[in-house]
């Protein structure tokens, strides 16, 4: 279960999208299952050709075991074109964490390239936002002004968009 902040960024997130992208429906801790299984997606879109799914990484020790969990559904996930974003905080520029990231970034791509699913990571950049990169950090720290944590997620979801839309291309093409 996330915390409150994380729980925050993720309703946050999935408002900017459906702003940015009113084409999919949205809904966040969206359940897949299959005859064996289930998982929960952070932020899920769907519209009559596509299927966007957000992982949103915050704390997590292992985020290799969410993304690996959904080579379970492909039969799901092979209905219609499908993009997977991996979506790590700066928790993840710290060893240990730092190497577990790592991994997501460069062995999952080709597991999920070779299942037809298209997989990217983003490194979510919270430089201009010093407070919020420290509670993305540190989930003891206080939370930041409620202002800046927007404008962090707009800055974030501006950069998903740049991912979504070039895969939307590729894929149409």
């Amino acid at each position: 279960m996330a915390d409150e902040f994380t729980t925050l960024c993720i309703k946050s997130l999935k408002e900017k999208l459906e702003e940015e992208f009113p084409n999919y429906d949205w809904c966040t801790e969206q359940t897949l299952k299959n005859t064996e299984s289930r998982i929960s997606v952070d932020i899920y879109g769907e519209n009559d050709r596509s299927i966007i799914i957000l992982e949103f990484e915050m704390y997590r020790r292992r985020p290799d075991n969410n993304a690996s969990k959904l080579f379970d559904f492909k039969e799901i996930l092979m209905r219609k074109k499908v993009i997977i974003i991996h979506v790590f905080s700066p928790f993840y520029e710290v060893k240990p964490h730092y190497r577990r990231a790592k991994f997501c970034e460069t062995i999952l791509p080709e597991q999920f390239r070779q299942r037809n699913i298209n997989y990217a990571t983003f490194r979510w950049n919270l430089s201009k936002f010093p407070d919020v990169h420290k509670k993305c950090q540190n989930p003891d720290v206080d939370f930041p002004p409620e202002k800046d944590i927007q404008k962090a997620i707009t800055t974030l979801a501006r950069a998903l968009k740049e991912i979504i839309v070039k895969w939307e291309i590729e894929e149409s093409t």
